[in-house]
Protein backbone atom coordinates (compact mmCIF):
# COMPACT_ATOMS: atom_id res chain seq x y z
CA UNK A 1 0.00 0.00 0.00
CA UNK A 2 1.18 3.27 -0.79
CA UNK A 3 0.23 6.21 1.21
CA UNK A 4 1.53 9.61 0.47
CA UNK A 5 0.95 12.74 2.36
CA UNK A 6 1.23 15.86 0.45
CA UNK A 7 -0.11 18.96 -0.38
CA UNK A 8 -2.18 20.10 -3.60
CA UNK A 9 -1.62 23.18 -4.65
CA UNK A 10 -2.81 25.02 -8.02
CA UNK A 11 -4.03 21.87 -9.08
CA UNK A 12 -0.39 20.21 -8.99
CA UNK A 13 0.81 17.82 -6.77
CA UNK A 14 4.07 18.42 -4.96
CA UNK A 15 6.97 16.75 -6.82
CA UNK A 16 7.76 13.89 -4.24
CA UNK A 17 4.50 13.11 -4.40
CA UNK A 18 4.18 13.10 -8.30
CA UNK A 19 7.49 10.97 -8.56
CA UNK A 20 6.46 8.44 -5.53
CA UNK A 21 3.42 7.86 -8.01
CA UNK A 22 5.19 7.29 -11.22
CA UNK A 23 6.83 4.96 -9.50
CA UNK A 24 4.44 3.14 -7.90
CA UNK A 25 2.69 2.61 -11.34
CA UNK A 26 5.66 1.51 -12.62
CA UNK A 27 6.12 -1.46 -9.96
CA UNK A 28 2.29 -2.06 -10.60
CA UNK A 29 2.12 -2.73 -14.13
CA UNK A 30 -0.67 -4.50 -15.16
CA UNK A 31 -1.97 -4.60 -11.70
CA UNK A 32 -5.56 -3.75 -10.58
CA UNK A 33 -5.21 -0.98 -8.43
CA UNK A 34 -7.43 1.29 -5.98
CA UNK A 35 -6.10 5.25 -5.97
CA UNK A 36 -7.52 7.29 -2.83
CA UNK A 37 -7.69 10.52 -1.94
CA UNK A 38 -8.71 12.17 1.41
CA UNK A 39 -8.67 15.20 3.01
CA UNK A 40 -6.16 15.13 6.03
CA UNK A 41 -8.37 17.09 8.18
CA UNK A 42 -10.88 14.83 7.68
CA UNK A 43 -9.06 11.75 8.98
CA UNK A 44 -8.63 12.14 13.13
CA UNK A 45 -4.96 11.51 14.34
CA UNK A 46 -3.76 11.03 11.05
CA UNK A 47 -1.32 13.56 11.41
CA UNK A 48 0.51 11.19 13.79
CA UNK A 49 0.33 7.85 11.33
CA UNK A 50 3.60 6.92 9.77
CA UNK A 51 4.32 5.79 6.83
CA UNK A 52 4.67 1.49 5.85
CA UNK A 53 8.06 2.16 5.07
CA UNK A 54 8.51 3.53 8.63
CA UNK A 55 6.45 0.71 10.58
CA UNK A 56 8.85 -2.06 9.21
CA UNK A 57 12.23 -0.14 9.12
CA UNK A 58 11.11 0.23 13.13
CA UNK A 59 9.64 -3.07 13.77
CA UNK A 60 13.22 -4.46 12.42
CA UNK A 61 14.84 -2.59 15.03
CA UNK A 62 12.93 -3.26 17.65
CA UNK A 63 12.81 -6.83 17.40
CA UNK A 64 16.73 -6.40 16.91
CA UNK A 65 16.59 -4.77 20.35
CA UNK A 66 14.00 -7.28 22.04
CA UNK A 67 16.37 -10.01 20.99
CA UNK A 68 19.50 -8.92 22.19
CA UNK A 69 21.66 -11.63 24.43
CA UNK A 70 22.87 -9.79 27.41
CA UNK A 71 24.99 -11.42 30.13
CA UNK A 72 22.72 -11.19 33.47
CA UNK A 73 25.30 -10.32 35.98
CA UNK A 74 26.71 -7.10 33.77
CA UNK A 75 24.60 -4.52 35.71
CA UNK A 76 25.94 -1.76 33.40
CA UNK A 77 24.76 -3.37 29.93
CA UNK A 78 21.13 -4.19 31.77
CA UNK A 79 20.76 -0.87 32.61
CA UNK A 80 21.69 0.00 29.16
CA UNK A 81 19.25 -2.28 27.30
CA UNK A 82 16.75 -1.20 29.74
CA UNK A 83 16.90 2.50 29.40
CA UNK A 84 17.23 1.94 25.19
CA UNK A 85 14.09 -0.33 25.81
CA UNK A 86 11.93 1.82 27.53
CA UNK A 87 12.80 4.52 25.78
CA UNK A 88 11.35 2.99 22.55
CA UNK A 89 8.03 1.70 24.25
CA UNK A 90 5.87 5.11 23.09
CA UNK A 91 7.03 4.27 19.60
CA UNK A 92 6.43 0.94 20.07
CA UNK A 93 2.50 2.01 20.87
CA UNK A 94 3.08 4.65 17.78
CA UNK A 95 3.93 1.92 15.09
CA UNK A 96 1.28 -0.44 16.18
CA UNK A 97 -1.44 2.26 15.70
CA UNK A 98 -0.04 2.52 12.79
CA UNK A 99 -0.02 -0.78 11.57
CA UNK A 100 -3.69 -0.78 12.65
CA UNK A 101 -4.53 2.22 10.59
CA UNK A 102 -3.03 0.65 7.34
CA UNK A 103 -4.87 -2.79 8.30
CA UNK A 104 -8.34 -1.10 9.19
CA UNK A 105 -7.91 1.14 5.74
CA UNK A 106 -6.66 -2.01 3.53
CA UNK A 107 -10.03 -3.81 5.08
CA UNK A 108 -12.17 -1.08 3.77
CA UNK A 109 -10.37 -0.82 0.49
CA UNK A 110 -10.70 -4.40 0.14
CA UNK A 111 -14.44 -4.53 1.07
CA UNK A 112 -15.17 -1.86 -1.28
CA UNK A 113 -13.22 -3.97 -4.52
CA UNK A 114 -15.30 -7.20 -3.60
CA UNK A 115 -15.35 -8.82 -7.45
CA UNK A 116 -18.96 -9.51 -8.37
CA UNK A 117 -18.19 -13.27 -8.55
CA UNK A 118 -16.91 -13.32 -4.71
CA UNK A 119 -20.26 -11.35 -3.91
CA UNK A 120 -22.66 -14.61 -4.89
CA UNK A 121 -20.57 -16.85 -2.27
CA UNK A 122 -21.45 -17.75 1.14
CA UNK A 123 -20.60 -14.42 3.88
CA UNK A 124 -18.24 -17.12 5.40
CA UNK A 125 -16.10 -17.60 2.21
CA UNK A 126 -16.75 -13.36 1.49
CA UNK A 127 -14.83 -12.86 4.69
CA UNK A 128 -12.25 -15.45 4.13
CA UNK A 129 -11.31 -13.87 0.41
CA UNK A 130 -11.08 -10.38 2.01
CA UNK A 131 -9.21 -11.77 5.26
CA UNK A 132 -6.25 -13.37 2.03
CA UNK A 133 -6.80 -9.46 0.65
CA UNK A 134 -5.63 -7.99 3.63
CA UNK A 135 -3.45 -10.84 5.54
CA UNK A 136 -0.58 -8.75 4.88
CA UNK A 137 -1.94 -5.75 7.02
CA UNK A 138 -2.48 -8.25 9.65
CA UNK A 139 0.47 -9.97 10.01
CA UNK A 140 2.19 -6.46 10.33
CA UNK A 141 -0.30 -5.61 12.98
CA UNK A 142 0.08 -8.08 14.76
CA UNK A 143 3.58 -8.35 15.01
CA UNK A 144 3.41 -4.66 16.13
CA UNK A 145 1.22 -5.95 18.68
CA UNK A 146 3.22 -8.59 20.07
CA UNK A 147 6.57 -6.90 19.91
CA UNK A 148 5.46 -3.72 21.94
CA UNK A 149 3.90 -6.80 24.66
CA UNK A 150 7.52 -8.57 23.77
CA UNK A 151 9.01 -5.20 25.40
CA UNK A 152 7.12 -4.56 28.06
CA UNK A 153 7.85 -8.29 29.31
CA UNK A 154 11.91 -7.51 28.35
CA UNK A 155 11.74 -4.23 30.45
CA UNK A 156 9.95 -6.16 33.43
CA UNK A 157 13.19 -9.47 33.05
CA UNK A 158 15.79 -7.30 32.96
CA UNK A 159 14.74 -5.53 35.89
CA UNK A 160 14.34 -8.78 37.67
CA UNK A 161 18.20 -9.33 36.79
CA UNK A 162 19.07 -6.35 38.34
CA UNK A 163 17.38 -6.48 41.75
CA UNK A 164 18.78 -9.79 41.71
CA UNK A 165 22.13 -8.26 41.74
CA UNK A 166 21.26 -5.82 43.99
CA UNK A 167 19.84 -8.96 46.82
CA UNK A 168 23.05 -10.67 45.69
CA UNK A 169 25.46 -7.48 46.93
CA UNK A 170 22.78 -7.27 50.01
CA UNK A 171 23.87 -10.71 51.00
CA UNK A 172 27.82 -10.38 50.17
CA UNK A 173 27.52 -7.18 52.38
CA UNK A 174 26.07 -9.17 54.95
CA UNK A 175 28.05 -11.46 54.98
CA UNK A 176 31.69 -9.69 55.32
CA UNK A 177 30.07 -7.17 57.88
CA UNK A 178 31.71 -8.18 61.33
Amino acid sequence: MLTIHTNIKNGKLEPDATSEIRSAITENEGKRVVISMYDIATLPGLYNVVTIDKVIETVNHLDSLASTNIDPTNGNAITELLNELSAWLPEAGRIQASAKFYLLNAQRVAAESVPEAIMKLSATAQNKWLEGGTAEYAALYERCERLTKAITHRCDHLRTFLSYQKEEMKLSQGATAP
